[in-house]
Formats: C-alpha cells, sequence, structure tokens
C-alpha cells in the first residue's frame, strides 16, 4: 500500500522521537484510512484497504470533499465515525449539499453547473464510490482492477457491478442500528395480531352459537308443527 501521508523525516534521533511508529499504531492519512488500518488490530491488511482509499480519492473528485472529513471533529470522534458499524458514509450527492456554499465552485472546477453534478451523483457512479469505501472490506472491490473495471462499464453506459443496497442488507442495518425501537414495535404488532386475533375467533364463535341456536329454534318449530298436525 503507498500512503506518501505516512512519510517522516529521518534526520532525527529515533529513540527521542514522539513521531516514531509505535507497533499496533494505526498508520495513514486519516482521512484516506480504511477501517480496519484505522483499527489497529492485528487484522490482516490487505489490497481492498487499497481500494478503500482510492475510493476516498473518487469520492473526493466528484462531490469536492471527503466523506469525512477529520478536521471537522477531533480525532477521537472521526474514528469512531469510521469505525462503528452503524454510522454510514453519506452519498457524494448528500456530501455535496452539506458545502452549499462552494457548490458552485465545485461544479464549475469540474466543467459542469451544479444541476449537471448532482445528476450525475445521483446515477450509478454514487454506487461505484459507495462500493469502494464500504466499510465491510467483503462488500467492496476485492481489486483496484475491479474497481477499474466497473469505471470503465460507467463510462460506457454498461450496467455496473455495484448496485443500491439491498432492502434485505438495508433492512438488517436498520434493526442493528435499531433493536430496541424495532423490538418494541415488533412486541405492539404481536399485542395487536393477538388482540385482532382473539376479537376474530370471539366474532366467529359468537356467529356458530348463533347459528345453532337459530337452527334449534326451526327444528323445534317443525317438531312443533308436525306434533299438531297428527293431533288434528
Amino acid at each position: 500500500m503507498i500512503d506518501f501521508g505516512i512519510a517522516k523525516a529521518t534526520g532525527r534521533t529515533l529513540a527521542s522521537d514522539p513521531m516514531m511508529t509505535m507497533l499496533g499504531q494505526p498508520i495513514g492519512t486519516l482521512a484516506y484510512m480504511s477501517p480496519e488500518q484505522a483499527e489497529g488490530s492485528e487484522l490482516d491488511v490487505d489490497t481492498r484497504a487499497d481500494v478503500y482509499s482510492l475510493g476516498v480519492i473518487l469520492y473526493k473528485l466528484l462531490s469536492g470533499a471527503v466523506p469525512w472529513d477529520p478536521r471537522e471533529s477531533t480525532v477521537p470522534q472521526f474514528l469512531a465515525k469510521l469505525l462503528s458499524s452503524e454510522t454510514l458514509p453519506p452519498l457524494p450527492k448528500e456530501r455535496l449539499a452539506v458545502h452549499a456554499e462552494t457548490a458552485e465552485q465545485v461544479a464549475l472546477a469540474r466543467g459542469t453547473d451544479l444541476d449537471r453534478l448532482r445528476k450525475t451523483l445521483s446515477g450509478d457512479i454514487q454506487w461505484v464510490v459507495m462500493k469502494a469505501i464500504e466499510k465491510d472490506r467483503n462488500r467492496r472491490y476485492e481489486t483496484a482492477n475491479g474497481l477499474r473495471l466497473d469505471l470503465i462499464r460507467y463510462m460506457r453506459g454498461e450496467a455496473v457491478i455495484a448496485r443500491p443496497p439491498s432492502t434485505r442488507y438495508r433492512l438488517r442495518r436498520f434493526v442493528g442500528r435499531n433493536r430496541r425501537g424495532v423490538a418494541a414495535a415488533a412486541f405492539a404488532v404481536i399485542l395487536l395480531a393477538t388482540g385482532a386475533a382473539m376479537t376474530t375467533l370471539g366474532l366467529l364463535r359468537a356467529r356458530a352459537a348463533e347459528a345453532d341456536a337459530l337452527a334449534a329454534r326451526e327444528q323445534a318449530q317443525l317438531q312443533a308443527e308436525a306434533a299438531e298436525e297428527v293431533v288434528n
């Protein structure tokens, strides 16, 4: 992996240098660092970390800003958003809207106007970018070449491999972020369904009892009429 933000001056005594890299310390330029790099664990960091960094570069080329800018918060806050599985990066068009005062300049620098840029960012290119910067590296492109090929498909007007997250995936993420609320809503639905079922069952039983009573009354009336005919 190549990250020039890691470079340090070498004309110092390493033993006394507070910037010396330590074992387990996250290494990289924060804004372009993948979650697995930032985690600083023993997780093997592979080429998908490069895909993430390339995705952030593409994101900035399109929207004029990185998904999350460490300068807009403290480093711990930035890392918390980067590492949290419940915090998703904004779409490029959403990030563009955050800086509305400079959006026109961003569009102009890209040789277009704001309306066209917004339209572009609403197309398949946004899904290519978002696949590249997926927090779950298993959902990213496996290699930089995979990202390149999908960009070529996009430029040719062909269907891209990147797709919007499925309804099932989004539902799973929603449930994960709102477990208590979903559990309460599910319990309420169960209560309503149970109440509706009991009401329906009671209604069916009442109707059955009414039908039995009507049939018994008709039977008794027929027997009474038959007995009266025998007497006469």
